[in-house]
């Protein structure tokens, strides 16, 4: 259930312009709780308490409603299929809590 994703050149339009407001490669280390959202076969989100949504790339235990600690990547140059948040490629995830 991977996500399809493609660099911003490959479209015109407004997604250009937030990712240009994205660090390309900025580290960062987020809290919050995955949501599995039923778009383009199912992609995943993190919603920090601060209500930033991030859309989780890469490898991680892929299971609704997990309480995590992930650090990664924050991706700029990337539209992604499902488009439900900052393309983060996650480098590590720690569970706070299952359900």
């Amino acid at each position: 259930m991977a996500c399809i994703a493609l660099p911003v050149s490959t479209f015109d339009h407004s997604w250009s312009a937030i990712a240009a407001t994205i660090s390309q490669g900025q580290d960062v280390t987020v809290k919050g709780k995955m949501k599995l959202i039923n778009v383009e076969g199912g992609c995943y989100q993190l919603i920090t308490t601060d209500n930033t949504h991030y859309e989780l790339q890469g490898e991680f235990p892929k299971q609704d409603g997990l309480i995590v600690k992930v650090r990664g990547t924050l991706v700029a140059d990337l539209v992604t299929t499902c488009q439900i948040g900052r393309p983060l490629q996650v480098k590590n995830i720690q569970i706070l809590r299952n359900h």
